[in-house]
């Protein structure tokens, strides 16, 4: 039982190694290494991402989640569409999301074409 184990743990870290090497994985941990070194647009992705957490916080409770056209979410959404790296760290991110959710399902059903 052992050799099973340790045989589907290597194959685990092999596969650790496929993924750490994919184009995905290493397009994103550049653009996160990229986010973390400016200052400013670390500053905006963390607005995002509260925005994010309070319309999800409201969806839960049942309230109306429109986006309110308010002045700051205005300045917020033209600042980020004039953030390159944002918008490089998101499609990377979500690139590589991609990648392990089809590792992920694979795991889960390794028939499923």
């Amino acid at each position: 039982m052992n050799s099973e184990i340790d045989d589907i743990i290597k194959k685990a870290r092999e596969l650790a190694q496929l993924v750490k090497r994919h184009s995905a994985t290493v397009r994103y941990r550049e653009d996160l290494k990229r986010l973390r070194g400016d200052e400013q647009s670390l500053q905006l992705y963390s607005k995002l991402v509260q925005m994010g957490k309070e319309i999800t916080e409201r969806a839960s409770r049942g309230e109306d989640v429109a986006m309110e056209d308010s002045e700051q979410n205005r300045v917020i959404r033209d600042e980020l569409e004039n953030n390159e790296p944002i918008k490089s760290f998101i499609r990377s991110q979500r690139a590589y999301l991609e990648l392990i959710q089809k590792v992920t399902d694979r795991i889960r059903n390794p028939k499923r074409d």
